[in-house]
């Protein structure tokens, strides 16, 4: 099992990889969840994508 994480800017980019990216990967036995960082107002650094990967199931 392969799981990523898509980083996204906005609400578009989020619907867009769950409605499209998503089910198209997930066929392939890749399961992929967006993380929206961009509404904490852009500044994207480690320790943020670290917290949004626990928060959201996909970091263990």
């Amino acid at each position: 099992m392969v799981r990523l994480a898509i980083s996204v800017e906005g609400q578009t980019e989020e619907r867009f990889i769950q409605m499209v990216i998503v089910p198209y990967l997930q066929s392939r036995s890749i399961y992929a969840v967006p993380l929206q960082l961009g509404s904490e107002g852009g500044d994207v650094y480690l320790p943020r994508i670290k917290n949004k990967l626990h928060k959201n199931g996909a970091w263990t």
